[in-house]
Parts: structure tokens; C-alpha cells; sequence
């Protein structure tokens, strides 16, 4: 049961976020199987664009009359999808595979953060074992504002490595399994991260928090990049189809004994247009909230406040679920809140510490919002009704 005083203001970072378990398998461990699931069905998916791409562009060389312009695109598009694939499948299946086989057999030790060097694309952290040994290794992740939580911490957790130095690590504040290499010494143009120690002034912002801000700037570049990928995918398939229809003779119309019909390419091509502004409107359905968070974070400093699950949290399989909690407010009142599409931290650190912190105190029907100081959790949290 949440009660209804007010823990306090944020005069400092917030109890740290639940570590992983280390007395069973790291596979057992919060929902780290799950991510793995993620990984493979990612490049099943990779694997399957790939046939696609290739079977198109032989039916256009063998059973189309096609313009060349239409072959030598499609071509192109199928070469660049099987090269991709081809090299991640290399680079990354045997690691997946070590890995996973790690973690269904070891469980997670802490091991103690040296330094973290960001290179192009990849970090490379030297760590500090058990046993005193130091070790570099490539992470081959873009998650930089959690970097920068480990760098504060100075701890993360560890499997591995095997016998070709592949380990698998996880980082405070989020339960993806990272995929690592062990490496001898870092690169040229490898250069040495500052870690920022902050410390909370419940006289300014959430806003003003410099890992809230980190985040926010990570949060953007991967929305505008995942609606780069998004209109690059559909203006591709688009040219395909529309190349398709004016190659055939039939064009956009057939006529048949029942009169005037749309043809198949275009009844295709009507289709990749429809799943392109569904795609469009996906996208700015999910950006929602990292448009309006700025806003919501400068209504007022981290709050700490009482609260507890008010249903249970059980994520889909990309790792995400609506999460209902309820927050106790200093009247006393009980207020219940909604969190879409929430990543598992959130609720875990909840339900661990039996608090979440607030940007300000939440008023009316609008968004609050919501996370953990000092790491890289941040959400949107609605007003909703009482669960039945």
C-alpha cells in the first residue's frame, strides 16, 4: 500500500537502480534472455529483407520487361541488403552465440571501471576484475548517456570472456545485454570520457540535471535517425513498385470483362504507400514524448515521492509494457499513474525502492515527468483511473 507523504526534494542522486542478480545464471537475471530474444530476431529479420530484396530484383531481370534504370537500382539495393547482412551476420552471430551460452551458464559479477574511451561508433572500457587483472574491451553499442552512468558508478557487471575474448556486460540502468570484445589497447583517435559527478540543487529543474540532459540529446539523434531509416525503406520500396508499374504493359488500369480494374503493381505500389504514412505516423506517435519532455522537465526539480506497481509488469517481446502506478502525493491522496511503453528499469527500480521521482508535483489531467536521478531512466508518466 503507497501512503501519501512526501518522501522530500532531491537534495542529492536518488538510491541506486536494483543491481542483477549473482547467484543465478545471467540469463536469469531480470530480462536479460529477453533482450537476447531481441538481438536474434533482429537479424532473422536482416536475413529476411535480404531474400526478399534478392528475389525481387531477379524477377525484374528474368519475368519483367523492366526499364535498365529499374534493374541496375534494384540490383543495387539487393547488393547493399546481402552485404550488410553478410557482414553483421559474421561479426555478430558468433558473438551472440558465445554470449548467450555464457550467460546460460554464468552468472554476473561486478567487476570496477578504470576508464572508458569513446571511439567512432564503439566505447572501449578497461576494467578492473575480481581478481585485480584489467582488461580492455570494445562495446560495439551506442548507448552513451549509460556510459556516462557507468564512468559516475564506476561498476558494471560482467560475463566471460571466452577463450577469443567475447564477454557480455551490463550496465547500471538497463537490463540489454551488451556485446564486448577483448582488445589489447585502444585505437588511434580513441579518446578518454570525462565523467561528470553531478549533484542535485532542489533549487533548479530536472531540466538542469546533466544526466536528464544527456539523455534527452541520445533520445533525439536516435528518433531523427530512426525517421531516417523509415523514409530512406519506403522511398526505396516506392521506386521499386513505381518503377514496376510503369514497366508493365498494363500500366495502372486493366480492363477486364467487368469493366476497369487497378492493376497488380499498382494495387502494390497503393500498398507500400499506405504502409509508408502508417510507418510516418508510427514514428511520430513514438517521438511524442521526447518532443514534449524539455518542456515537462523544467516545471520543477526531481521529487521524490512514495509509490508502488498497480499492476504487474510484464513487457512484450521488444522488451516494453504499459506500466500502472500508483503515487502517493503529501495530502495524503493516492494519485494512479500510466506509463506506455515502458522499459523495464522504470518498474523494476519501483518496485525495489518503493519511490519514483517526479519532475514537480503532478497537477491536473497533463503529463508529469518521471525517472531516476543520476541515470539514464526517463519517462512520461498520465493521470488514469483506478485499476479494477
Amino acid at each position: 500500500m503507497v501512503g501519501g507523504q512526501q518522501q522530500g526534494a532531491a537534495t542529492g542522486i536518488g538510491r541506486d537502480v536494483p543491481a542483477p542478480a549473482t547467484d543465478r545464471p545471467a540469463a536469469e537475471a531480470g530480462y536479460s534472455r529477453m533482450y537476447m530474444d531481441v538481438f536474434r530476431r533482429g537479424m532473422r529479420g536482416m536475413c529476411t529483407l535480404s531474400v526478399i530484396a534478392v528475389v525481387s530484383s531477379a524477377l525484374l531481370v528474368l519475368a519483367v520487361p523492366a526499364p535498365r534504370w529499374l534493374v541496375v537500382f534494384s540490383t543495387l539495393v539487393a547488393l547493399l541488403l546481402v552485404v550488410s547482412t553478410g557482414v553483421a551476420f559474421v561479426r555478430w552471430t558468433p558473438m551472440l552465440s558465445s554470449v548467450s551460452a555464457m550467460m546460460d551458464s554464468r552468472p554476473w559479477r561486478p567487476v570496477t571501471v578504470y576508464r572508458i574511451f569513446r571511439g567512432r561508433r564503439t566505447y572501449l572500457v578497461e576494467l578492473t576484475d575480481v581478481d585485480g587483472s584489467r582488461g580492455l574491451y570494445r562495446v560495439y553499442h551506442n548507448l552513451r548517456p549509460w556510459f556516462d552512468v557507468a564512468g559516475r558508478t564506476g561498476v558494471l557487471w560482467m560475463v566471460g570472456p571466452d577463450s577469443k575474448g567475447r564477454a557480455g556486460l551490463r550496465l547500471a540502468g538497463i537490463h540489454v545485454p551488451l556485446l564486448a570484445r577483448k582488445r589489447r589497447r585502444a585505437r588511434r583517435g580513441d579518446s578518454q570520457m570525462r565523467v561528470s559527478r553531478p549533484a542535485l540543487d532542489p533549487a533548479r529543474t530536472a531540466a538542469d540535471d546533466p544526466v536528464v540532459a544527456g539523455y534527452m540529446r541520445w533520445a533525439r539523434s536516435q528518433a531523427w535517425w530512426n525517421l531516417v531509416v523509415t523514409v530512406l525503406s519506403m522511398a526505396v520500396a516506392t521506386t521499386y513498385m513505381a518503377g514496376l508499374v510503369t514497366a508493365t504493359e498494363a500500366g495502372v488500369w486493366l480492363r477486364t470483362e467487368a469493366g476497369i480494374a487497378p492493376s497488380g503493381p499498382a494495387m502494390m505500389l497503393a500498398a507500400v504507400l499506405v504502409v509508408a504514412v502508417a510507418s510516418v505516423g508510427f514514428w511520430l506517435r513514438n517521438v511524442r514524448d521526447i518532443l514534449m519532455m524539455p518542456r515537462l522537465l523544467r516545471r520543477g526539480s526531481w521529487t521524490r515521492l512514495p509509490a508502488g506497481l498497480a499492476r504487474p509488469y510484464r513487457p512484450n517481446r521488444q522488451g516494453f509494457a504499459v506500466l500502472e502506478l500508483a503515487v502517493g502525493l503529501p495530502d495524503g491522496s493516492i494519485r494512479y499513474v500510466v506509463v506506455r511503453n515502458a522499459r523495464p528499469e522504470l518498474a523494476e527500480y519501483v518496485d525495489a525502492t518503493g519511490e519514483l521521482w517526479l519532475a514537480g508535483l503532478p497537477h491536473g489531467s497533463g503529463p508529469t515527468a518521471c525517472g531516476v536521478p543520476g541515470y539514464a531512466i526517463l519517462e512520461v508518466a498520465r493521470p488514469s483511473p483506478a485499476p479494477r
